[in-house]
């Protein structure tokens, strides 16, 4: 793309062209990288590099040409500072009148972070023994493309259980309960377990919720919120 946020790909592509009118010999091809980002790959593959990546083509006949791609990665901590200058260049041994088109600069807008926080919730037992304990194990992960700064998690517990402990330890609750994550980098995740006890009185079906929250924008908040169903083990009174 003509723009990108930290941690996303970014891909290049580099056209060789021989205006003739003859054809150029031991062609050579770089492509000094910006020097923020971080090589993934190239086809064809580079003869060195990265700094510059540089390519050796024996001959490109007049009228023809030859294509690279190149694909990059902007490191999820970086912070908009400007924009990542590429620039590429091409000679050959064979004489060229037009030195001026040898050479091209492409510029990339570099975006704000966004991270993408997803939650999911897993209870375990499945029915559960009215007065038994009931453990649930919440995930969170950072889809990326960004690291995520100031992660919150908040856990609402149903008025069917009470609290008795969770691990790490919580900030603020019990109802509902919070937790400051901190910062969660691009890729990465963490759990939480909350241990509660329902009530010996509970005979129908109960629902806990929890949401996740950043300051770093998120550009998909349908996948914050999750909400875990759990059945008494009605037969066991």
């Amino acid at each position: 793309p003509t723009s990108v946020a930290p941690g996303e790909l970014l891909n290049y592509t580099l056209i060789a062209l021989n205006n003739g009118p003859s054809d150029a010999h031991d062609v050579v091809v770089t492509d000094t990288l910006p020097p923020e980002v971080e090589f993934v790959s190239a086809t064809p593959d580079p003869v060195s590099g990265p700094d510059p990546l540089t390519w050796e083509f024996e001959t490109i006949a007049a009228g023809t040409s030859r294509n690279i791609y190149v694909v990059v990665r902007v490191p999820s901590t970086l912070t908009p500072d400007g924009n990542l200058t590429n620039v590429a260049g091409v000679s050959a041994s064979t004489f060229d009148p037009a030195l001026e088109n040898n050479s091209d600069t492409e510029e990339t807008v570099v975006l704000g972070p966004a991270a993408d926080l997803a939650i999911s919730k897993t209870d375990n037992p499945d029915p559960v023994e009215p007065g038994a304990l009931l453990t649930y194990t919440l995930l969170i992960e950072n889809l990326g493309p960004s690291d995520a700064e100031g992660v919150v998690l908040a856990d609402t517990l149903p008025p069917e259980v009470s609290f008795v402990e969770a691990v790490p330890a919580q900030d603020s609750g019990p109802n509902p309960l919070t937790w400051n994550l901190g910062a969660l980098a691009a890729g990465d995740s963490t759990t939480v377990e909350v241990v509660v006890q329902l009530h010996d009185s509970v005979v129908t079906p109960f629902t806990n919720s929890a949401t996740t929250s950043a300051t770093t924008p998120d550009p998909n908040i349908g996948n914050n919120t999750v909400e875990e169903s759990t059945v008494p083990d009605v037969d066991a009174i």
